[in-house]
């Protein structure tokens, strides 16, 4: 038979060894660490998390520079970095730019030089900026070939393929003969290259009405446009 006292001791020591391990709680919440410690330099609150950097921020390296506690921060000019603590933290410790490299035209987060949020303004400029959409013909499929004055080049394809855009039986004969002997957007090959260029390149310019941005692209019916 087990004893009472032997069972108080196997009791007290099993107490005592799940009283020595962590709890989840602590584990999941692990201290933060500084990667930059004792590097001669007080790397809080911008590069490190504060309290972690203790040796390098203690007041004899802290404050090393003769021009410490002046009243004015002197990092980077004439205390190197890290070496002004008193007079600098208090500049670094509020603002979306409180990183003391921030505001240098490089995202110094990504290469851990500066906390999350300390260096806004450099991180936002890095980010990918959004394509533009491309142009969208509004006269595709109408039989006629609106490019390049009332529709964007490469946009009206089915239209402006060979058998829509020349339809025209003068079509390739040297001469633009749109709109009088061929219907608009059919005699493409001899009167797009006249429609490339100039302020009047639409083919309904010249017609004494404003023809933009309806049927025209804007800059494309100046004339008339103009005078209206």
């Amino acid at each position: 038979m087990v004893r009472v006292s032997e069972c108080v001791a196997i009791a007290a020591a099993m107490l005592f060894l799940w009283a020595g391990q962590p709890s989840p709680a602590v584990a999941q919440n692990a201290t933060p660490v500084c990667k930059f410690t004792n590097d001669g330099q007080c790397d809080e609150p911008d590069g490190c998390a504060p309290g972690t950097d203790v040796a390098d921020c203690k007041d004899e390296v802290a404050n090393s520079c003769q021009f410490a506690r002046d009243g004015e921060c002197d990092e980077p000019g004439a205390c190197e970095m890290g070496t002004d603590t008193a007079d600098c933290a208090p500049t670094r410790m509020t603002g979306p730019d409180r990183c003391r490299w921030s505001n240098d035209g490089e995202c110094d987060v990504a290469v851990g030089l500066c906390l999350p949020g300390t260096d806004t303004t450099d991180c936002a400029i890095t980010e990918p900026i959004s394509t533009p959409a491309p142009p969208v013909c509004k006269y595709v499929n109408d039989g006629q070939c609106d490019e390049p004055d009332g529709c964007a080049p490469g946009t009206d394809v089915n239209d402006c393929r060979d058998k829509v855009a020349n339809s025209c039986q003068f079509a390739r004969d040297g001469e633009c003969d749109e709109p009088t002997v061929c219907e608009m957007g059919t005699d493409t090959a001899d009167c797009a290259p006249t429609r490339m260029k100039g302020p009047d390149r639409c083919r309904w310019s010249n017609d004494g009405e404003c023809d933009e941005p309806d049927l025209c692209l804007p800059g494309t019916d100046t004339t008339d446009c103009s005078a209206s």
